[in-house]
């Protein structure tokens, strides 16, 4: 898991605004977590970011984000439990956070200092897409691994009451 994951933060920004290149995928349930760990980190900062530069497409960027989030839910919440079980044996992934804010914030930058006039613009159709991608699953179909590690996962015990 520790050598996957920086070979995957470190391109999954450039791929994702590849459209033609194959998507990394998960091989194993803890490269699952680790992606999609990284999938709830980027979005949470890349809506705090696009937010701050587009504040008229913040409402449509928070409900898609909301939507994924909700449909989500569940993976959201192994990703989390197990994320915790992942980074108490190996406490360098405790970096990952930072390391993840860091490439979206590099990627943003990336984009918002496009020479020409579009810069701005791509970079707001950057952000729009992100979200719509989120929301409307298709994640499911270019990661379907992932998808099947998480949804195939232990559920979560309910905390006692």
């Amino acid at each position: 898991m520790r050598a996957f994951l920086p070979f995957y933060f470190a391109l999954f920004a450039p791929c994702a605004l590849a459209q033609s290149l194959p998507y990394a995928d998960a091989d194993n349930p803890s490269q699952a977590v680790g992606m999609m760990k990284a999938n709830a980190l980027t979005s949470t900062r890349l809506l705090a970011e696009c937010s701050s530069r587009f504040p008229a497409l913040q409402p449509e960027m928070q409900a898609n984000h909301e939507s994924w989030r909700a449909t989500e839910r569940s993976n959201l919440a192994k990703t989390e439990f197990y994320w915790d079980s992942l980074t108490k044996r190996d406490p360098m992934l405790l970096d990952v956070p930072e390391f993840v804010n860091a490439r979206v914030l590099q990627t943003i930058q990336s984009l918002d200092n496009v020479p020409v006039e579009a810069g701005p613009v791509f970079l707001a159709d950057y952000c729009k897409q992100h979200f719509r991608d989120l929301d409307s699953g298709v994640w499911r179909a270019r990661t379907p691994r992932l998808y099947k590690f998480l949804d195939e996962a232990t559920p979560i015990p309910a905390p006692p009451q």
